[in-house]
This record gives structure tokens, C-alpha cells and sequence, in this order.
């Protein structure tokens, strides 16, 4: 084994400059059309992911761009795009559709004719190129080339142009779910032909196309404020809904528009605005996104066209991609198949986080940037009924709701991967909900700090539906349902990777200075409101033993009504560890709970819980993501029993969605154990790209399933101990070879050749 540490200079830390050839990731390759939208591969960066596929020799694609919340906080999609050619060259036997991961790019290639489609990295901009190669004959014994002939139909295609009402039954596509008022309604968008003067475009042809969809004033946050009894700090709450403004605009040169026509994809009918280009031999179709907050009449997003953007952006673009193949990589040989597609499909997930690299918005854990038709998604029933036939739109667990036990996993992996750059997007949308979960701790029950509950909107405050009914009078504070009600502790985690990230990134630290507001709210809130509740029930604020009395509590969405749930517990010991400037001192927090079971010492879901609600495994939070147990870490025997021997732990095992028991079993050594767990969480899913993962218990794809999934294979490979020493392959199968670039503490970056 070869171990090299390449560093930047930090004080007194030796650097050892790695020097080796540049590592390209393999291509995905495809040599026949799909069937529909759910065989389609992704594309995308900066904030805008795409979904790309050949149907009946046409190309289609979907956009979508992070932030495009409406008013009922559904993530729109910007539309669908259909490329036809008359000539029909994608039905021959030299078609490939190719995902080239070291550019950013899907080719499509057949007959001559040539389509690369990107997204730019640095601004939420897609282009489109197209070329059709000249036929090459022979005449009488000489070589002629003749000019393509074929026309080429560019269609914007839309659902909403017309205004739909959201039925009961697609609720979860949206922030109301099962209390939505009657006649809510997805409203159409403004959809404009544009026409452009010569002199913008080349020759006398340039067609564009502007679409826009701008929110009503009154929205789902004025719905959820009033259900939450916060209508006298109405106007001081952060709205970033309400007015929202997200546009388009398609600039086509070479295309003339020829009119609109009205068509039907799979179980959604949709207009088309079509441009025409009568002999292509070529053209860079741009498409320029954006979102705003600001409540403006509409003078709209300032978009722009230039001619030479396409090759500054191609050149730019394929070159960060390229850099981000280098920051890390995990490579096998092909002599085990699955190590091999192990390793592929972390690689293609990988390249699905990149595409919402420096998005406003974190990439969504139900679908991401990448869902397609949701009719698709499931099988018919057995009576040969569709399943979700509504728009592509659609999604469960909704757009602008964060459910910060799915997020997580999205965005624990960037560190090791050396992506700390783009843990922005997550982060930042908590800063800008702070000031909201500020506001209702004060306004409910008069202390300070932050309370973030599960299922909360991207506004801060508790998602409407899971907010549940209050009687009169009732702590209003609290939700009122059966898995959600007292879990206060997710935002912990993302206060911990702030943390984390500056110690993978010391040379960036000051740039995760911002979020301690974040981190000390949270952690004030535990201190104050656990003082308040205990002198509410005429206790004293702490414990004889000068300790906080975490109750009533929440082991995850499981242990409900719990005392001193030790998920909570480690929470709290490891932020505040970590945090010299906490709010809340470390000699106030309890100890976490342990119970024997069948003369075995574990760690306790709690000290005590009246019922169990959901199949979470908050007993084994303190391995990961607290890290209190674990290799190199007292009480290694303690944390693999109750992993082997908790009959709970064991009934909830599962490779499925979210579940953790992969990462827990690398963290603990258990080699066998997480080899067999990381052969099932990454095996193909059961759509054409197979980092395609069906719902789950969310939706597809599921990026969730692929976060925890790269989790559990980076502990498999690389570990820390408290004190920075390296473990190196700590859980990984002897039987796989295996080479890799990761990230450590320090700034380090570990490479085993």
C-alpha cells in the first residue's frame, strides 16, 4: 500500500506535492433511443440540472433551476425542450447519446448530425449545439459534398399555460399537502414570443422566446403564518416566496417562430411554441434562468445574448468539471463487478451534487434537479391503472420543504470529496430561515434561541400540514403530530458541517465565520427552552446534578416523548465540543443513556419513551453523524453491540432510501457488514441511468439513498481518530483493489495509489 498526504501550507505542516496524471472519469454511453422521460441521463451545473433523452428520433430535455418556488411552494420546472429533425439521423445504427463526466456535457450523434447540450458554471445559462455535417458522395468518381438539407423544429414546450388546480391527490407536490384549500391553483406562466432585430443575431434570423411565471403576493407563507398563530409578526418574517420572480429566455439563431401548437406527454397535456430552421448546417441555442424574491411589476430579469458566450462557456465549463474530477476519486479495476458498479454509481451520483454547485437552494433530497414524469415512476397497478399521473412538476415531500433528516445526507459527503465550496447552498438557506425560527421561539414561549422543526419551509417556519391542529389556548410552538412533535435537533447537524468544513478547509475558515449565529441559536434554544419546560412543570431549571432534562424529546422521528434521547444528547456534546464560544456549557448536557441487553451494554434510544413511530435508529446517531463511538474511539464494544445486538436496530435494518446502516457499519469496522449493505445501496436503480434511485421512502431520483450510500463507502475507505490519525481502509473488503483520492482534517488529502 502507497499512502501519499498532499497539503496546502499550514503553519508547521509538511507538504508532499503529488505529482501523476490527471484522472478523467469514463463516459456513459448509450447506443439506442429511451422510451421516455425516466430514460433519460442527467446534465447540468451551477444551479440547473437537466434530464436528456432520444424519443422517436427526437431529443427532448427538461430543465429545472434550484429556486423556482411558486406560490404554493412547488419547484416548477422551467419547461421541456423537443429538437426534431426531419431526416430522422438518430435512427440509424451509429446513434450514442454519451454523458462526458470530465466535461459537463451529453453529446447526441447519428447521421450526421451532431448535438452537444451543457449547462454554463458559472451562470445559470444551457446552450445547445447543433451541426449537421455535410453528406459526402461520389460522383462519377470524385468526392462531393452536399449541404445538409433537413429542417430542424425547435419546440419550447409547456403545462402551464393555462392555469390547473392542484387536486388532493398531487398535495405533496406542494408545501399544503393533505390541507389544501380548496381551489388552489398552479397558475400558468406568461409565455412570450420575442421578436429581435437583425442586427442582435446573425443574418436576418434570431428568434426568442421569453417565459416567466411571477408569484401572487398572497402565498403558501401567508397560509402557514396564520395557521401558526404568527399574524402580529407577520411583517417582520423573511418571505421568500411571496412575488418571487422566475423567468427564461431562449435566444435561437438561425430559427424563425412559426407559431404555437398544442400536444400531449406522457399523462399532461402542453402547448408548443416551435421555431423553425429550414437547412441547419448549424446554431447555439442559449436559454438564460433566473429567480428573484423582489416583489417587482415586472420589468423582469435583465438577460442577455452574446454571440462568443458558447465558446468562453464551453471552454470554462469543461475545464471546472475537469478540476472538479481532480479534487477526489475513487477508482477500482473491472475484475469484480460489484466493486465496480459500486464505484461507477458514486462517481455518476457525484456528478448529479456538481450540477448545483453554487445554487441559492440546496439540491433537494426527493428528485433533486432531476425528476421526470411522474406517471413513470411506478409501475401501473395491477389493474393496469397509471400511478401519479400528473404534471412533471410533481414530486412527494414537496418543493420548498426541507426535511432536514433527508438533506443531511445529501450534503455530508463534500467533505471528504473536497466539495466543501458547495455545502453554500445548504447552509446559507439556514441562515436565511434563522431570523424566522428566532422569531417564533421568542414569540411562543418568551426565550431566545432558534428552534428549527423537522419538515420546516424554506421560510423558516413549520410546514403548514405536519404543523397539525391546535386547540385553543394549546402550546402552539409545538407541532402537533405524531413524528414530528419536540425534534428539535436537526439543525445541529448542519451546524456541526459548518464546523467541519472549516477543519477540511482551514484555508477557507473565515468563510464559514458567518454561521455562528446559526450554530449558537441552536444551541441557546436547547439551553433556554429546556430551563423554561422545567420550571413550567414546577421544576427546578436544571437537575441536582446541574444537568438539563431534555423532555419532552424525540429519538429522531422514532422514540417519541422521550427523556434524554441520546441522539440529542451526543448532538449537543459534539456541536458544543466543537464550538469553544457555545451558549450552552458542556457540563450542563446529560450523559448519553445506556442499557444492557441480554448482559451487553449498549447505548439507549433514550432513557425512557412512551412509543415507537418510526424505523429510524437514533441509538446509533452517536457513531455517526455525532461520532462519539467508533473506531479509535472508547467504547467501540458498546456502539458494535448495540448494532448486533439491539433488537431494534436489527428490525430496522435496511439498505432502502435514507437508511444508514451502511455508514454505521463502516464506522465501526464491521467489513463483511458494509460490504454486503454497500453492494445493495448501490445497486442499479430501476430506471436507464442507474444513479436513477426509485423513490424509496421519498421520491425519485433518490438522492438521499445516493448521499448515505457515498457516506458509508468514503468511511469504508478513510477514517479519523479524535486526535487526526489516519485509518486507512478501516471497513474495506480485501478482495476489492482499490485507489482513491479524499479529504481529511487539516486540509489534508489522502491518496492511495
Amino acid at each position: 500500500m502507497s499512502v501519499r498526504l498532499q497539503s496546502v501550507l499550514l503553519s508547521l505542516f509538511m507538504v508532499v506535492v503529488c505529482q501523476g496524471q490527471d484522472y478523467v472519469p469514463k463516459d456513459y454511453v448509450w447506443t439506442t433511443q429511451s422510451e421516455n422521460s425516466s430514460g433519460s441521463m442527467p446534465c447540468g451545473g451551477h444551479d440547473v440540472g437537466m434530464n436528456v433523452w432520444v424519443e422517436d428520433g427526437d431529443v427532448l430535455f427538461y430543465i429545472s433551476q434550484s429556486g423556482w418556488f411558486d406560490e404554493n411552494n412547488t419547484l416548477l420546472k422551467a419547461g421541456r425542450w423537443r429538437i426534431h429533425f426531419d431526416d430522422m439521423p438518430f435512427e440509424g445504427n451509429d446513434f450514442t447519446q454519451r454523458l462526458c463526466l470530465d466535461e459537463g456535457a451529453v453529446y447526441v450523434k447519428g447521421g450526421g448530425v451532431n448535438v452537444r447540450i451543457w449547462a454554463d458554471v458559472e451562470e445559470p445559462v444551457v446552450f445547445v449545439a447543433m451541426e449537421s455535417q455535410p453528406k459526402v458522395k461520389k460522383v462519377r468518381g470524385k468526392v462531393r459534398k452536399e449541404a445538409a438539407k433537413g429542417g430542424v423544429t425547435l419546440s419550447y414546450e409547456s403545462w402551464r399555460y393555462r392555469d390547473r388546480e392542484l387536486t388532493k391527490a398531487e398535495c405533496q407536490q406542494c408545501s399544503y399537502k393533505w390541507v389544501l384549500p380548496k381551489g388552489t391553483m398552479t397558475f400558468a406562466d406568461s409565455i412570450k414570443n420575442l421578436p429581435i432585430s437583425p442586427s442582435q443575431g446573425e443574418g436576418n434570423q434570431l428568434s426568442g422566446l421569453r417565459f416567466w411565471h411571477q408569484n401572487r403576493p398572497e402565498t403558501v407563507f401567508d397560509f402557514t403564518v396564520e395557521r401558526e398563530h404568527l399574524t402580529a409578526i407577520k411583517d417582520s418574517l423573511y418571505n421568500p416566496i411571496g412575488g418571487r420572480l422566475m423567468e427564461g429566455q431562449m435566444y435561437a439563431p438561425g430559427f424563425r417562430f412559426i407559431g404555437t401548437s398544442n400536444g400531449k406527454y406522457a399523462s399532461t397535456d402542453f402547448r408548443a411554441w416551435n421555431y423553425r430552421n429550414e437547412h441547419l448546417k448549424e446554431s447555439i441555442v442559449s436559454i438564460h434562468l433566473g429567480a428573484t424574491p423582489l416583489s417587482s411589476k415586472g420589468e423582469g430579469i435583465k438577460l442577455s445574448f452574446d454571440k462568443k458566450g458558447a465558446e468562453l462557456s464551453k471552454k470554462r465549463s469543461s475545464h471546472w468539471w475537469h478540476d472538479y474530477w481532480q479534487r477526489s476519486w475513487i477508482q477500482t479495476d473491472e475484475t469484480d463487478a460489484d466493486a465496480a458498479r459500486i464505484v461507477r454509481n458514486y462517481e455518476l451520483m457525484r456528478y448529479m451534487l456538481g450540477c448545483n454547485a453554487y445554487g441559492d437552494w440546496p439540491m433537494k433530497f426527493n428528485g433533486g434537479l432531476f425528476t421526470f414524469d411522474p406517471v413513470y415512476v411506478e409501475q401501473p397497478d395491477e389493474n393496469g391503472a397509471e400511478k401519479n399521473a400528473f404534471t412533471p412538476d410533481y414530486r412527494k415531500w414537496g418543493g420548498g420543504t426541507m426535511t432536514a433528516q433527508n438533506q443531511r445526507l445529501v450534503y455530508w459527503p463534500m467533505l471528504k470529496s473536497g466539495d466543501t465550496d458547495m455545502l453554500a447552498a445548504q447552509l446559507d438557506t439556514y441562515l436565511r430561515m434563522l431570523p424566522n425560527a428566532v422569531a417564533r421561539t421568542r414569540y411562543y414561549w418568551g426565550h431566545g434561541g432558534a428552534s428549527f422543526t423537522e419538515q420546516t419551509e424554506n421560510f423558516g417556519l413549520p410546514n403548514p400540514a405536519e404543523y397539525g391542529k391546535h386547540k385553543e389556548g394549546s402550546d402552539y410552538g409545538v407541532e402537533r403530530n405524531d413524528w414530528l412533535e419536540y425534534e428539535w435537533d436537526t439543525a445541529l447537524e448542519f451546524c456541526l458541517m459548518a464546523l467541519e468544513a472549516a477543519r477540511y478547509a482551514p484555508s477557507e475558515a473565515t468563510k464559514f465565520e458567518k454561521y455562528k449565529p446559526l450554530i449558537e441559536e441552536c444551541l441557546r434554544f436547547f439551553d433556554e427552552h429546556y430551563q423554561y419546560r422545567a420550571k413550567k412543570a414546577g421544576k427546578n431549571a436544571l437537575t441536582d446534578g446541574g444537568k438539563l432534562e431534555i423532555y419532552p424529546g424525540s429519538g429522531c422521528e422514532t422514540y417519541k416523548m422521550a427523556l434524554n434521547p441520546s441522539s440529542t444528547i451526543a448532538a449537543l456534546k459534539t456541536v458544543v465540543s466543537a464550538y469553544p464560544a457555545s451558549p450552552l456549557p458542556f457540563e450542563r448536557i446529560p450523559d448519553i443513556p445506556l442499557c444492557v441487553i441480554d448482559g451487553n451494554t449498549c447505548i439507549a434510544p433514550a432513557v425512557s419513551w412512551e412509543r415507537i413511530q418510526n424505523t429510524e435508529t437514533p441509538q446509533l446517531y452517536p457513531v455517526f453523524p455525532w461520532r462519539i463511538y467508533g473506531m479509535g474511539r472508547p467504547g467501540l464494544d458498546i456502539a458494535r453491540n448495540t448494532y448486533e445486538k439491539d433488537p431494534h436496530a436489527i428490525a430496522m435494518r435496511s439498505s432502502k432510501g435514507w437508511k444508514q446502516d451502511l455508514i454505521w457499519a463502516a464506522c465501526l469496522g464491521l467489513t463483511d457488514e458494509a460490504k454486503r449493505l454497500c453492494i445493495k445501496k448501490f445497486a442499479d436503480g430501476p430506471y436507464r441511468f442507474p444513479a436513477f434511485w426509485e423513490p424509496g421512502f421519498d421520491w425519485a431520483p433518490d438522492m438521499n439513498r445516493g448521499g448515505s450510500a457515498m457516506i458509508g463507502l468514503q468511511e469504508m475507505l478513510l477514517q479519523e481518530t479524535p486526535d487526526g490519525e489516519l485509518q486507512m481502509l478501516p471497513a474495506w473488503p480485501k478482495e476489492w483493489n482499490v485507489r482513491f483520492k479524499l479529504h481529511a482534517t487539516d486540509g489534508r488529502v489522502v491518496i492511495k495509489d
